[in-house]
């Protein structure tokens, strides 16, 4: 059994799918088995695929969307650690060494999400979530007249305007620190974050590396919020436990194929399906803020670790209840103004939906 389940869903990415993949084979740890979705695509995925590598499994099924397709592989999986990479990204080569480090050093701790670097093509690359923290959320924050995310006095580390404690990275992860970025400076951030959230995306699943017994509570993303199942998913992990977060980025976030040109299928966030992600992600945000699990600040589920549940096999989210189906619709008729930027102010508007839990 592989120690890593690597969760990669895909439709008609031929032009991007082959970096991604060669990015997990130049992993630095290699006990990872790799399980391709493809779903449903029209281009030449699978043949692009067949018999390039043992490690990997290729399910195809008809087209369901990528929540369907990414809980497809979830439940394939039988690694001991699930991670996740879309198929137009990449892993750096320390990604998956750092994160495993770090989960089987601190046992308590449910999930690690790292930095991530974001190339926008043409030279232009910037560290994810330094800039968010920085710049963008401090902005949307003063928008509505808050002071959430004010630096604590005397700071001068924008990671902790979100997280509680900055630690250095010491035995189990400096060697490797140290090797991927000689003099990195990093730490190791960690708090309850979920409050933040509502300013959007704190951490993504696509640089995190969690436990599978994380989907035994949780259950999988809920493949209702068609596009926008990500945000959810992550905002009930941070809701139900303390976050973990490095300051070294271990992937990539890719604007163009490696041709130059933007990929053919589109990108979810700011493609033709940009409006459908903004009208799942706010009302997706309302449930959020009423789910009724109780956090778990040490990563446990009792003082003896998680419950012995096993792990769901298939979706039982269900439809939703008459009161979320009237909230979304009175937001998707808010959000309809949005098509020009997903960043444009009335996006703020859901800063206190998913405040209220």
């Amino acid at each position: 059994m592989p120690k890593v389940s690597i969760i990669l869903p895909t439709f008609n990415r031929a032009d991007t799918i082959m970096r991604a993949i060669r990015s997990v084979q130049a992993q630095s740890f290699q006990d990872w088995e790799l399980v391709v979705v493809d779903d449903g695509s029209t281009d030449n995925t699978a043949a692009l695929l067949a018999g390039i590598d043992a490690r990997i499994t290729l399910i195809r099924q008809e087209n369901r969307g990528f929540t369907e397709a990414r809980n497809t592989g979830i439940r394939a999986g039988s690694g001991d650690y699930f991670a996740f990479l879309d198929s137009d990204d990449e892993f750096m080569p320390h990604h998956l060494e750092l994160c495993v480090a770090f989960l089987e050093t601190f046992k308590e701790e449910q999930f690690i999400s790292t930095e991530l670097l974001e190339d926008f093509g043409h030279g232009r690359v910037v560290n994810h979530y330094r800039t968010e923290t920085s710049d963008w959320y401090p902005k949307k924050a003063a928008l509505i007249g808050s002071h959430g995310l004010d630096l604590p006095p005397g700071e001068t580390d924008d990671y902790l305007r979100v997280y509680d404690l900055r630690e250095p990275i010491v035995d189990w992860g400096s060697r490797i620190a140290e090797r991927v970025d000689p003099g990195h400076g990093a730490f190791l951030y960690r708090g309850m974050i979920f409050e933040h959230i509502r300013y959007d995306f704190l951490i993504t699943i696509t640089a995190t590396v969690m436990r599978s017994s994380v989907f035994a509570i949780l259950g999988l993303p809920e493949p209702r919020w068609f596009t926008g199942s990500d945000f959810h998913f992550m905002a009930r992990l941070c809701k139900t436990w303390r976050a973990t977060f490095l300051s070294i980025p271990s992937a990539i976030k890719h604007e163009y194929a490696d041709n130059g040109a933007l990929p053919k299928s589109g990108h979810v966030v700011t493609g033709n399906s940009a409006l459908r992600f903004a009208t799942d992600v706010l009302p997706s945000s309302l449930l959020v803020s009423r789910r009724t699990v109780a956090p778990v600040r040490s990563g446990k589920g009792t003082a003896d670790g998680p419950p012995a549940v096993p792990r769901p096999t298939m979706d039982e989210a269900g439809p939703p209840r008459r009161s979320s189906v009237m909230a979304r619709q009175t937001l998707e008729n808010r959000v309809a103004t949005l098509e020009g930027s997903l960043r444009a102010p009335e996006v703020i508007n859901h800063l206190t939906l998913l405040g209220e839990g």
